[in-house]
């Protein structure tokens, strides 16, 4: 009998894959709607928030699109193993929270913010991730990520839902 041939491991995850064609699809939608928002309100209006929402779906479909894209081809690939967790940080600590940011400030119609708020938003969601880099375990990080997405995103969306 001929030597038997090692069985090539799959390293591509389909259903991975297409979950994150699906978020990817969904973000961008919810990004263009917003686009589609700011174009419909007046030259002078503050729409600080929802350019900031705009930028948190679009950072979320990112990280959805590298996770597809490394899903579909070889989940095991450290080159895009390191894109897809450097995106997917990006959307957990900047992208959630930003589309947070918009729930929060509507929920409690609190329009008269300063313009530059969510670019203070912003800084303060890049510190937030440094301080998530201090644990030294991952287990301490996704905790970390876990409870500062409940706070910041979670939150403020269902609080919007409710009083709407």
């Amino acid at each position: 009998m001929g030597s038997k041939t090692p069985k090539k491991k799959e390293t591509s995850i389909p259903s991975a894959a297409l979950s994150d064609v699906f978020l990817a699809g969904c973000n961008l939608y919810s990004a263009y709607l917003c686009a589609q928002e700011l174009q419909r309100q007046p030259a002078n209006a503050r729409s600080g928030d929802l350019r900031a929402a705009s930028c948190g779906f679009a950072l979320v479909a990112l990280a959805a699109i590298t996770g597809a894209i490394r899903y579909s081809v070889d989940a095991e690939a450290k080159p895009l193993s390191k894109l897809n967790k450097a995106t997917a940080d990006a959307a957990g600590y900047v992208g959630l929270p930003l589309v947070g940011l918009h729930y929060f400030r509507h929920s409690l119609h609190v329009q008269d913010l300063a313009a530059a708020v969510p670019l203070y938003y912003i800084v303060a969601c890049v510190v937030n991730q440094s301080v998530s880099r201090m644990f030294q375990a991952d287990a301490g990080r996704e905790a970390h990520q876990v409870l500062t997405n409940i706070l910041i995103f979670l939150l403020p969306s269902v609080s919007c839902g409710l009083l709407w």
